[in-house]
């Protein structure tokens, strides 16, 4: 008898902590809109480029805003965000490098006789 009333016990404190459980999450979802992750369909990346092996620049779109943002193998972090004026990263990228640089360390000439 003894252990039966154990087992009942055991078995009606778990409901109640499985109960709070699902009262607390019920809660979060219904109240707490903030917590949740969100639509996966808000976030596209436009453009990505590498500069350097592991190293990339990427552009990406969340909601309404385009952010510039630097990845390599150890994280990420955001560089800056596009103003309205300046949405063609290729040309932006282009733009900000410069003469583009050979293997060897010498500057190549875009236009070769």
């Amino acid at each position: 008898m003894e252990t039966t009333g154990m087992i009942v016990r055991m078995v009606g404190a778990l409901a109640i902590i499985l109960g709070l459980m699902a009262l607390v999450a019920w809660y979060v979802r219904r109240y707490a809109p903030g917590l949740k992750s969100g639509d996966p369909s808000s976030i596209e990346i436009e453009a990505t480029r590498m500069v350097a092996p592991k190293h990339y620049i990427s552009l990406v779109r969340v909601k309404d805003r385009e952010l510039v943002v630097g990845i390599w193998d150890q994280g990420m972090v955001m560089l800056t965000e596009l103003a309205a004026e300046k949405r063609d990263f290729p040309a932006l990228l282009k733009e900000e490098a410069g003469p583009a640089r050979s293997s060897r360390g010498g500057v190549e000439n875009e236009k070769e006789a």
